[in-house]
């Protein structure tokens, strides 16, 4: 099974929480030992593991969608 951790902060810059966040991520490898992937931006932190069970090649995250001038994250 996959796992996920982040967090949002609307006070404080995350991009300087890098350290955190690897910490954070660390405790999920039994969850995904396949895959890792993070997304970091000055409001928002996103890690997950995977766990490959289908379609290794499709399944990448954090997702990006770009629509007009937004884009949008998942994970």
């Amino acid at each position: 099974m996959c796992g996920i951790t982040g967090w949002i902060d609307w006070e404080v810059d995350l991009t300087r929480q890098r350290s955190v966040l690897d910490a954070m991520v660390k405790t999920l490898f039994r969850r995904g030992p396949d895959a890792e992937g993070v997304w970091l931006s000055p409001r928002a932190a996103l890690v997950y593991r995977r766990l490959v069970v289908v379609g290794p090649e499709g399944g990448g995250q954090p997702m990006m969608w770009r629509c007009g001038n937004s884009v949008y994250t998942i994970t």
